[in-house]
């Protein structure tokens, strides 16, 4: 839906866009291809930027097409709004990003952008509000001031679900599983990391104020096991990162690697007994590769197959059950609107709405800081049964509860559309974080998409997109085939 300026100063438009508005930085547009690639990426999930990545580290030469449908951020109306809640874990604290950035050579430079959220995660409960500031002291007082001497023991049940590092590296090896002989091979970790997990789980406000996040957090959130993964890095040192954002350091890179990136995705996809290219509209010639990553839904993909190719992604397509859907809020107000109380991230459950949200400086569409301004960003997941309309207006009372009368100071508003939520994976998952297999539909195609381990968020698209640069690797090296 186009954006329409608002009516009088001061009030905000509401837009329902999922693609159509701009990301920062626009993709160049499709050029006649020069010469081969290695590996070409279909789609823009981090999965698949991180796989483009370290493939361009690695020697290869990369195509991205990226259409910009899950682009960290976006222009309108004069502002660069994000998409989502900006949060990410300290570098140390989340293993696969810290060596994803070491095997590009960004640890210094992303050990400078990352920072810690001044207050830690703050809970906005119906009877209860408090920061977990990172600092043990103040974090143990906080507890006790809002749930009495309860508090800090129900914090000690919440981290005793820390998983043992030395069970769950064992069981990465073989995430995402490609086959059963992965799946096989995960039985010994699942029940190490299960058993530990055993009895542990209780019922309170903080375990479920947990289990609510993950639910933001992660695509498919079932199990200890994930919930455990996805929360341990933030729990206590939640971080954030300014535009460009983790993505965009990785497309960063990627360019300067000489990889290459076109603003859109192919028509369709050449097969020439396995995978050989993609087509791009207004282009004649193929852009040819030795290997395909599926960085995007299979529903989307979908389109790019024909014959039996196409019908192996709609069987894995088939596979996932959306219960809900994401939708983003976004508000610029001025600072005089911000209330004393409120930290830059906050874990809002009030009347029945669960939202995440973080606040941070407003920006121009060029990126530029507008100082006296701030953008508030919240999400929640939404069934499908209710309308995009009646979400948003749910999304903005509770939102109201926590900044009160921020229509006053309303400067912009807009929502869009996310990615589907509240997943239903059909397939044994014996962690209960897998998704659909890596396999790809034709020879030397792999997916890396966030549907790959939906119960582990971020980690998963980290993980499945370093497993898709290994396999990628593995095929352009040695010729090997499935």
């Amino acid at each position: 839906m186009a954006h329409h300026e608002p009516a009088q100063p001061g009030a905000g438009a509401l837009s329902r866009t999922e693609g159509a508005t701009k990301r920062a930085g626009a993709a160049p547009s499709i050029q006649r291809p020069t010469q081969r690639y290695d590996a070409i990426v279909i789609g823009g999930e981090l999965a698949g930027l991180v796989a483009a990545a370290v493939l361009a580290r690695r020697g290869f030469r990369v195509l991205l097409a990226d259409d910009g449908t899950h682009a960290p951020d976006r222009t309108e109306g004069g502002f660069l709004l994000p998409n989502r809640p900006d949060l990410l874990p300290p570098l140390r604290a989340l293993p696969s990003l810290h060596a994803l950035v070491d095997e590009l050579g960004l640890v210094p430079r992303m050990g400078r952008a990352i920072e810690a959220h001044p207050r830690g995660l703050q809970l906005v409960l119906e009877d209860a509000r408090l920061d977990l500031a990172p600092e043990d002291e103040v974090r143990a007082r906080e507890l006790e001031r809002a749930f009495g001497t309860r508090g800090p023991a129900w914090m000690r049940s919440l981290e005793a679900l820390d998983l043992p590092a030395g069970a769950w590296i064992e069981a990465t090896h073989h995430l995402p599983p490609q086959g059963w002989v992965d799946t096989w091979k995960l039985r010994g970790p699942a029940r190490k990391l299960r058993g530990h997990l055993q009895g542990k789980e209780t019922s309170d406000p903080l375990m479920d104020a947990a289990h609510c996040l993950h639910d933001l957090l992660a695509p498919a959130p079932e199990g200890l096991v994930g919930l455990s993964r996805t929360l341990s890095p933030w729990l206590t040192r939640p971080s954030r990162i300014e535009p460009p954002r983790l993505e965009g350091a990785l497309a960063a890179f990627l360019a300067s690697h000489r990889g290459e990136t076109v603003g859109s995705l192919p028509r369709t996809v050449v097969m020439e007994k396995g995978f050989a290219g993609v087509q791009f509209d207004g282009v004649s010639v193929p852009h040819r590769g030795r290997v395909g990553i599926l960085a995007l839904p299979p529903e989307r993909a979908a389109g790019l197959f024909s014959g039996r190719a196409r019908r192996k992604v709609e069987a894995a397509a088939a596979q996932v059950e959306i219960q809900a859907r994401q939708v983003t809020l976004n508000l610029v107000i001025d600072q005089r609107g911000l209330p004393p109380g409120l930290g830059s991230l906050a874990l809002v459950r009030l009347g029945g709405q669960d939202l995440l949200l973080s606040v941070e400086p407003a920006r121009r569409d060029n990126g530029e800081s507008i100082e006296g301004l701030f953008t508030l960003t919240a999400t929640a997941n939404v069934l499908r049964s209710t309308s995009f309309e009646e979400a948003v207006q749910a999304m903005r009372t509770a939102l109201g509860e926590v900044v009160p009368f921020f229509e006053r100071h309303l400067r912009y508003e807009a929502a869009l559309e996310g990615p589907a939520m509240r997943l239903r994976i059909a397939r044994r998952r014996p962690l209960g974080i897998e998704g659909i297999d890596p396999s790809g539909p034709v020879r030397h195609t792999v997916w890396a998409s966030r549907l790959c381990l939906p119960g582990l968020g971020l980690e998963g698209s980290l993980l499945a997109g370093l497993s898709a640069a290994t396999i990628a690797q593995k095929w352009l090296t040695k010729g090997a085939s499935r």
